[in-house]
């Protein structure tokens, strides 16, 4: 599924959440129509105020692949992931349009 303006234009993820933030709600286009999506769920997704999409930099299945086959033996997996965040070799998330702070005042 996508989302698209007025012209039938697909929409950036950025175009999604500016329109969203302005209260304007544009067309979903599914491509399968077979498909049972709950646009209401998915819509609440990205029309929720308190969402923000954000982007996962620096991910590297070969560092946790590695790391998780070494030691997955001897020290259970949340540990093995916060080693490597530990050591800075995490990913770690942008938020290319809301300060992510923002999310939890209330």
């Amino acid at each position: 599924m996508l989302y698209e303006d007025s012209k039938t234009r697909p929409l950036s993820v950025l175009e999604l959440y500016a329109k969203a933030r302005k209260g304007e709600f544009p067309k979903t286009y599914l491509f399968n129509d077979n498909t049972k999506n709950n646009t209401k769920v998915i819509d609440n997704y990205y029309f929720n105020r308190q969402a923000a999409p954000f982007l996962i930099c620096n991910y590297s299945n070969k560092t946790y692949d590695y790391y998780l086959d070494v030691f997955k033996p001897y020290i259970p997996v949340f540990a093995i992931h916060f080693l490597i965040y530990a050591f800075g070799m995490s990913y770690r998330y942008k938020f290319p349009i809301n300060d992510y702070k923002l999310l939890f005042k209330h």
